[in-house]
């Protein structure tokens, strides 16, 4: 690679206004890094989109929140195998109550402990493990970007005035996918 470039330099530079070896290698590795990027971006594959709704939102303690789930993909097919995600939670501060509206469900959400920390966050415990699978590959069938459930939880009466994080962690995409995860906050706040 590097003799390439350095033949391509020289063609570049027919006046060879370039003679120190010094500047020559700083060139040779800044068209390196050029052409290593552009190969990268090329390899880049499509990404199927998962976003909270809202991304943060204040509660009172005792009260229900509800979190709505969204999908999209970059490639704009709608005929994929599927997704799935883990979203933590710490349950020191809210409690999962219920998922609904969940279509093509590969199974019910689950409720787990975090013991691995999966999220790298050590303020959650919990996470709920959601997953969508279609044997003949027409997941999600529907119009993207499309809705695909809520999620509530109920804060603690007994939870400080503090913000927790609902953390997204992929489990599975269509094969040679991304997936592009994003989070929401909750700001607690006192009961009026």
């Amino acid at each position: 690679m590097q003799m390439i470039l350095s033949n391509i330099l020289e063609k570049l530079n027919p006046t060879h206004q370039l003679k120190s070896k010094v500047v020559k290698k700083i060139v040779i590795t800044c068209l390196i890094i050029i052409v290593q990027a552009i190969s990268v971006k090329a390899q880049i594959s499509h990404c199927q989109h998962l976003w909270l709704d809202p991304i943060s939102q204040y509660a009172e303690k005792g009260k229900t929140v509800s979190i709505s789930l969204y999908y999209d993909v970059t490639s704009n097919d709608n005929t994929l195998l599927g997704f799935g995600f883990q979203l933590f939670f710490n349950s020191k501060l809210i409690s999962f109550q219920k998922a609904n509206a969940f279509f093509n469900m590969f199974k019910a959400p689950v409720i787990q402990d975090d013991d691995e920390d999966f999220d790298d966050d050590p303020a959650t415990d919990k996470y709920i493990m959601i997953a969508w699978f279609e044997w003949n590959g027409r997941w999600p069938g529907e119009r993207l970007p499309c809705y695909m459930g809520n999620i509530d939880f109920l804060i603690s009466s007994e939870a400080p005035t503090d913000m927790t994080t609902l953390n997204v962690n992929l489990t599975a995409t269509h094969p040679g996918y991304n997936g592009c995860l994003h989070s929401s906050r909750i700001y607690i706040k006192p009961k009026k």
